[in-house]
């Protein structure tokens, strides 16, 4: 690096990506351009290709959480008797009381394990 930084001679640090930038371009383009300075370019098909991705990953999300959201109805629909936990509902823990068959003690080696 020069001292002079007026005089033109002056060359800044190289461009380091962070990993937020890198994690961004790994996004799914499904074939479509990642160049954003295309959505600004003068030739439509550029423009209309970087769009196109934008769409593209914006309807991949949009399948994923309609995806997510009927299977948290379906399990909430099941109700706990049948999908336990994934319902919504909490765990029951059985009173010593009235655990006359003893359920909620559990196998030797699971209590081996947890200890």
């Amino acid at each position: 690096m020069s001292d002079n930084i007026y005089g033109g001679e002056y060359e800044g640090p190289k461009y380091e990506f962070s990993q937020s930038v890198i994690d961004l371009r790994r996004l799914p383009r499904f074939g479509y351009s990642k160049d954003i300075t295309l959505l600004f370019s003068s030739n439509q098909e550029e423009q209309a290709s970087y769009a196109a991705g934008l769409i593209a990953l914006f309807v991949f999300l949009l399948v994923f959480f309609i995806f997510w959201t009927l299977t948290i109805l379906v399990f909430k629909i099941m109700g706990p008797g049948n999908a336990g936990f994934l319902s919504g509902h909490h765990f029951v823990v059985p009173d010593p009381a009235e655990d006359v068959k003893n359920i909620g003690k559990r196998p030797f080696r699971v209590r081996l394990v947890f200890l």
